[in-house]
């Protein structure tokens, strides 16, 4: 709610009537200007200021209102039409209303400027300034509604609904005349306002049901005022033949407790000796499975080592394909030999690099090829690094 100030001070009780019949007296010569003050209380300096300017009116003190008071009645003006239009507007529309009319038309105001509209105050105070208008609550109606309430269908209604009248010579004859109109009912009782602690927030009254079901009224009267007994729909039941005794009398149920899915919630006081020593068994437990688990990891890394290491001492095959000379009577055909090596360490004598290119046998990433031994120096080469199928390189 806005301020309302009281006066501290008797400055301006004077009225407006009281001014006029001061300079009325003055200009008639009926006294001095200090014995007309004190005779209509209006003070001294006031009436030679009014003589002087001619200004008779009566205005209030203290600051003045942003809109002038033509500017709120063009304002209340736009209100009002626009209710009648069926587009009511709200208080902040009215708020934003005034703000805008002030910008646009340059009038110094102190609206809030980061909101764009007037504040609660003066909205207040100018209801108060225009008691014509007040806060009422608006009822919805379609856009078929509003646009069939015109002139023009509401002409043709009446041209219509005269026609009828007259043509079955209804017009002196009202008790002929019914009007019926069907209204919409739900069966549950509304507490209304009810008296309450101060300060409740939440205020509940048990009813029969929220909503409950919808009964059609159908009410029927004449132009005499005559009722026909009203007529009421209630909701469908649907009836079958095959009726059994337990729809006709329900064996009763006794209800048990209700159930409740939630988990019961307990309370704890977690600087007790047994919480404590509860967390520090689950902390020692954690803590001994994390370190098997770190110890089994160990030893299968262990094993994968010594697998490992093992493997490279097996015996290792090597496909030497021996190629002799066509001169050679004792070896006319390619001969497939292995060689092997014990389980002790390998000896890295010369036949395990090739002669060419320098590279290990049993080095994994080396070419994928076949060994060839050449037939003269009897040196091991890759079958990629000697042009021929007998000589290595050097000897061909």
């Amino acid at each position: 709610m806005p301020r309302n100030y009281v006066r501290k001070n008797v400055r301006a009780l004077w009225s407006e009537e009281d001014l006029r019949n001061a300079i009325e007296d003055l200009r008639n010569g009926r006294g001095s200007v200090r014995e007309v003050s004190r005779t209509y209380n209006v003070p001294a300096r006031t009436l030679m200021r009014r003589m002087s300017s001619g200004n008779l009116s009566k205005e209030k003190l203290g600051r003045k209102c942003c809109l002038t008071l033509v500017h709120e009645a063009s304002l209340v003006k736009y209100i009002q039409n626009m209710e009648k239009h069926g587009f009511a507007i709200t208080s902040v529309d009215v708020k934003k209303l005034a703000f805008s009319f002030a910008t646009k038309n340059n009038i110094p105001h102190n609206f809030n400027i980061d909101k764009k509209q007037a504040g609660h105050d003066w909205f207040v105070s100018f209801m108060q300034r225009h008691p014509e208008l007040s806060i009422r609550k608006a009822q919805g109606m379609s856009i078929a509604r509003a646009q069939g309430m015109n002139k023009d269908e509401c002409g043709r209604y009446f041209d219509l609904l005269g026609k009828i009248l007259t043509e079955n010579d209804l017009v002196n004859t009202p008790r002929k005349i019914f009007n019926i109109d069907e209204s919409g009912l739900q069966l549950n009782n509304n507490p209304g306002k009810v008296v309450a602690t101060k300060g409740a927030k939440t205020v509940n009254c048990v009813t029969s049901g929220e909503k409950g079901e919808t009964v059609s009224v159908i009410a029927c009267v004449n132009a005499e005022g005559h009722f026909l007994p009203p007529v009421c729909i209630f909701k469908v039941i649907s009836k079958t033949n095959n009726t059994s005794f337990e729809a006709i009398a329900p064996i009763p149920v006794i209800p048990g407790p209700s159930r409740c899915n939630k988990r019961k919630q307990h309370a704890e006081l977690l600087t007790s000796p047994e919480i404590i020593a509860e967390k520090r068994n689950k902390k020692e437990t954690k803590d001994k499975k994390e370190a098997e688990k770190l110890k089994r990891k160990q030893e299968k890394e262990r094993k994968e080592a010594n697998k490992n290491k093992k493997g490279t001492q097996k015996t290792k095959k090597k496909r030497n394909t021996r190629i002799t000379d066509d001169t050679s009577s004792s070896e006319s055909e390619l001969e497939v030999n292995t060689v092997e090596s014990g389980d002790s360490e390998l000896e890295h004598d010369e036949s395990e690099f090739c002669a060419q290119c320098g590279g290990y046998y049993f080095d994994k990433t080396g070419p994928k090829c076949d060994w060839l031994q050449c037939v003269k120096c009897h040196n091991w080469v890759h079958e990629i690094c000697t042009p021929s199928d007998k000589h290595c390189a050097d000897c061909v």
